[in-house]
């Protein structure tokens, strides 16, 4: 499961591999990746995020929607 949070004062992004999601996440799936956010981080990255494996590069790839201030 990958956790995704929205850093919006810095309009970033962090991310971790973790093993399960707490009660108030909000879960999508992406090629096979289950994705788990706060409510908050769901509405910046429901609809516009992907998620990919590269073999090539290692590991995850990930696309984020842009933020904008």
């Amino acid at each position: 499961v990958v956790r995704v949070a929205v850093a919006r004062e810095s309009h970033g992004y962090t991310f971790d591999i973790v093993e399960g999601s707490n009660d108030n996440d909000r879960a999508f799936e992406d090629k096979g990746v289950k994705i788990v956010c706060d409510p908050v981080s769901y509405l910046y990255l429901a609809a516009t995020t992907e998620v990919g494996f590269d073999a090539g590069q290692g590991g995850f790839t990930f696309s984020p929607p842009t933020l904008k201030p």
